[in-house]
């Protein structure tokens, strides 16, 4: 190919240089009704075929849209670039349904991104075989995952979240143990119906292969099988063994992330956001305010803190976020140098 494409830019070239002969040739009548028009109608099917043959390997799309409607998010290309194995995605879907088109719009953008993984498309009603060692019984949409002997599938949403969530799936072998600390009139993690509820987030992790484990610090400590221990919004204080627990938990290795309210009154609960100085990290006994008219989205609560670009500072956690952060009522949390 790379002959061809020096053939091509060389007779531009000669043409863009010589162009008063060849326009003297072209409009001859010896050219015109002889062979000179044979070859100029296989000449521009040579270079249609030529055009063609490299957009079919090089083939690339752009999302010229504002918004970037079209284009995978920052996290979903992270996750498809961190394959590091063949992966099949085997996509069933009826030949002619809007759900295959989209389903191919968007598989597109993760091909691209990573070419281990590759796509086939099955019709179920065409090629019942194929269906049945996967166990389709349907043509309204099915999405099989397999690398190796592992498979994930997908049968009721074909978005972006779904597919990434999926293919996350795939790659990790096993569930992943987060602990949540309950006794303390924390949320309940099963709770995705109101407002105080955390349900929603723990949905979500579980889609990544997450399990949530509640667990009372008073009578089993933090068990060793927890990856990481979350305390959030706890409503009494803890007492010193549930304390001492949580460090033997942290000197061993383990990992907390510990969400606290403010102590906005005299009897707030704050043993345990004092004991977090032993681990280098001190919490205000404080409220944050925006100082600043500009940013406040209500003046008569200054409590309400919006954050973006610049605020959010060089950390890996926020660096991909593109929207702003609405927080409420928030506290101050500094390390502490020595």
């Amino acid at each position: 190919s790379g002959f061809g494409v020096a053939a091509g830019v060389l007779l531009a070239a000669y043409a863009a240089l010589d162009r008063d002969t060849l326009q003297d040739t072209v409009q001859s009548r010896s050219f015109i009704y002889g062979s000179g028009s044979g070859l100029m109608v296989i000449l521009v099917g040579a270079i249609g075929l030529a055009g063609f043959s490299l957009a079919e390997r090089h083939d690339h799309r752009w999302d010229l849209t504002g918004r970037k409607r079209f284009s995978l998010s920052d996290q979903t290309l992270s996750a498809v670039r961190a394959i590091d194995q063949d992966v099949e995605v085997i996509a069933f879907f009826g030949s002619e349904t809007a759900e295959r088109k989209k389903f191919e719009d968007l598989v597109k953008g993760y091909t691209q991104a990573n070419p281990r993984l590759q796509v086939r498309f099955v019709d179920p009603m065409q090629e019942p075989l194929v269906a049945q060692q996967y166990t389709v019984t349907t043509d309204y949409g099915t999405v099989v995952l397999v690398a190796g002997e592992a498979r994930q599938r997908m049968e009721a949403r074909f978005d972006e979240e779904a597919l990434t969530n999926a293919l996350v799936r795939l790659r990790s072998a096993k569930d992943h143990t987060l602990c949540w600390s309950t006794g303390h009139g924390e949320p309940d993690p099963d709770d995705d119906r109101t407002e105080t509820g955390l349900g929603i987030i723990v949905l979500k992790l579980e889609d990544l292969n997450y399990k949530i484990r509640p667990v009372q610090l008073a009578s089993e400590g933090v068990p060793r099988e927890c990856e990481a221990l979350v305390v959030a919004r706890p409503l009494t204080d803890w007492m010193p063994p549930e304390r001492e627990s949580l460090a033997a938990y942290l000197a061993e290795g383990g990992r907390a992330m510990v969400l606290l309210d403010p102590a906005i009154n005299a009897d707030a609960p704050d043993a345990l956001a004092a004991d977090l100085l032993r681990y280098g990290v001190r919490v205000g006994r404080d409220v944050v305010l925006d100082a600043d008219r500009n940013a406040q989205i209500r003046e008569s609560d200054p409590s309400l803190l919006l954050i973006s670009g610049p605020g959010y500072g060089a950390h890996p956690i926020t660096r991909p976020l593109k929207a702003a952060a609405l927080v409420a009522i928030a506290r101050t949390v500094s390390p502490v140098p020595e």
